[in-house]
């Protein structure tokens, strides 16, 4: 037997030496085999292992990003609630003022209504009988869409009558003028047209004493 443990040839020293020696150059190349082999598994197993993580750092980012981007669109959809909510607020809000204006509005015109039909009756209670029969036929030849009929005193006991009557046109109205004497007998009758901004358009005489 060599040192090494190998067995040695009963023959030629020379030759056993070179078997050694062979043996020798044999185990270092199984142990250099064994170191490479070992070297590139732990390679591989760092390179698997870092992969790993970067897999897991990319999936962490992306989890992160998905969480930030849903937290912004329920933190702008919150938003667009909210804004929604008080837009409807505002115009239910705003409704409720003009519903109430409205109210308003129309509880005084009713009110200002109930005061001039009072003083029309008043005024129609001051008619003599020669009057209220004129007054009569002015109510009558007016056309139906008249607004309002008033009556206003004249000097020496006579009496206009004035009514409002709305035009095609939206804003613009004639407005009939008669105006009588203490007997009831007409002085004068004129149609005066008026468009949407007030100025007067047309005025027709319809009747004038001479």
């Amino acid at each position: 037997m060599s040192r090494n443990g190998w067995p040695v040839s009963n023959e030629n020293p020379t030759k056993a030496a070179q078997q050694e020696q062979t043996n020798r150059q044999q185990e270092q190349d199984n142990r250099a085999k064994e170191q490479r082999t070992q070297q590139e598994t732990q390679d591989k197993q760092q390179a698997e292992q870092k992969a790993t993580e970067r897999k897991q750092a990319r999936d962490e980012a992306d989890k992160k990003h998905h969480e930030a981007a849903a937290a912004s669109m329920a933190r702008e959809a919150a938003q667009q609630n909210a804004a929604r909510e008080a837009k409807l607020a505002q115009e239910k809000e705003a409704a409720k003022k003009e519903e109430d204006k409205k109210q308003k509005d129309t509880e005084q015109k009713q009110k200002e209504d109930q005061a001039k039909r009072i003083t029309e009756d008043k005024k129609q209670s001051e008619l003599n009988d020669k009057q209220k029969e004129n007054y009569e036929r002015f109510i009558k030849k007016i056309p139906g869409e008249n607004t309002t009929t008033t009556i206003r005193d004249l000097p020496q006991g006579g009496r206009a009558f004035v009514s409002e009557v709305p035009g095609k046109v939206p804003g613009s109205k004639a407005e009939y003028t008669k105006q009588i004497d203490s007997e009831g007998k007409t002085i004068l009758y004129d149609k005066t047209t008026f468009a949407p901004d007030g100025s007067i358009v047309h005025n027709k005489p319809k009747y004038r004493t001479s």
